[in-house]
């Protein structure tokens, strides 16, 4: 009875774990695209060196949208797959490695591991279940230095690989690639087309020139433009102007503008002073009381009078001529980065 029982167990199935493939339990997200910067690549170096290489390799995939830059991959690539590869063994070849080096998948795992040397690391999951192939694990899913792959780009643990023989991890751990020695270059070569266009944009046509008839002073108001692209008010009613352009009578407020401070951190620029009172009054607007002083006044009959202080309501709109501009922190941004790109060339 002992004996049959014994039998009848070891007669018994085992029952085979079924391992899922860890590129199967990845979920992978899109690729984040938008307008890179050196500060965009900055910004992804120092996440990278902290362990978080998302944003560095986002980046990435908008460099390789560079013609130049893949062109110039490309042919190293090619250059290592369109050679002619033996193994061989006491110099014979071995015929079942020489059928694998000439397949499709063999020329992928050659390109797979050129790749690392752009961005750094490549990490491959094998199967010989219908021969050889293999997946390659999205790099944003990957901690090289823990040896982890992340099932979400954002988790913070996931399945260790370290002692996986089916994965095998190309490169080094701290590596960053080629790609980020190329990325700042990238980023001024489009910053140069972006620039170039703009300047087609404004002098890549004959200068506007806009006409007014000179007894219509509206028509004239309306081509005259203050800063950043606001209309100034227009004098009041009440007020005659004399001789001056509109809207300007001695030029004492403009001379009045000056640089007051330059450092490394910042750059101060003033207006107004003693002799230019009115200068906040204008570019800010006033409405409220003001103080007249005691002064004399000559009567239409020619006999003079003094008049005493007193206060005056006073409504003087905005016309500003000094504050936030977005046309002149863009024409600030790009004096920067020429100078920048200048610099560097030396």
């Amino acid at each position: 009875m002992t004996n049959r029982k014994r039998k009848e167990r070891q007669e018994k199935p085992v029952s085979k774990k079924v391992v899922t493939p860890v590129y199967n339990q990845i979920l992978v997200q899109p690729v984040h695209r938008g307008i890179n910067d050196i500060g965009i690549w900055k910004s992804a170096l120092r996440a990278a060196d902290m362990g978080l290489r998302s944003k560095l390799y986002d980046l990435y995939e908008d460099i390789l949208m560079d013609g130049t830059v893949t062109d110039a991959i490309g042919k190293r690539i090619e250059a290592i797959t369109d050679c002619d590869i033996n193994f061989t063994v006491n110099k014979k070849e071995v015929p079942r490695i020489t059928e694998l080096i000439d397949t499709v998948e063999f020329e992928n795992q050659l390109k797979e591991i050129m790749w690392s040397l752009f961005w750094g690391i490549s990490v491959d999951e094998y199967s010989f279940v219908n021969g050889f192939g293999f997946n390659s694990i999205p790099r944003k899913h990957i901690r090289p230095k823990e040896k982890l792959i992340l099932r979400r780009q954002y988790d913070t643990d996931g399945i260790s690989y370290s002692d996986d023989g089916m994965i095998i991890q190309w490169g080094e751990d701290d590596d960053l690639g080629l790609l980020l020695k190329v990325a700042p270059y990238v980023i001024y070569k489009r910053g140069g087309f972006g620039d170039w266009a703009q300047f087609v944009e404004l002098f890549g046509m004959p200068q506007r020139i806009g006409k007014y008839n000179s007894m219509d002073e509206q028509s004239r108001r309306l081509l005259i433009q203050a800063f950043d692209g606001e209309p100034w008010k227009p004098w009041g009613k009440r007020y005659k102007p004399g001789r001056g352009t509109l809207l300007v009578q001695s030029g004492a407020l403009r001379k009045s503008i000056d640089i007051d401070e330059i450092s490394a951190r910042r750059v101060v620029i003033t207006a107004g002073g003693d002799r230019v009172p009115y200068a906040r009054a204008h570019n800010e607007g006033f409405s409220g009381s003001v103080v007249v002083r005691s002064h004399e006044r000559v009567s239409k009959k020619g006999k003079p009078y003094v008049v005493k202080q007193h206060a005056r309501k006073m409504l003087i709109p905005r016309r500003r001529f000094m504050g936030e501009s977005h046309e002149l922190e863009t024409l600030i941004k790009k004096d920067v980065e020429q100078l920048f790109k200048n610099t560097m060339e030396r």
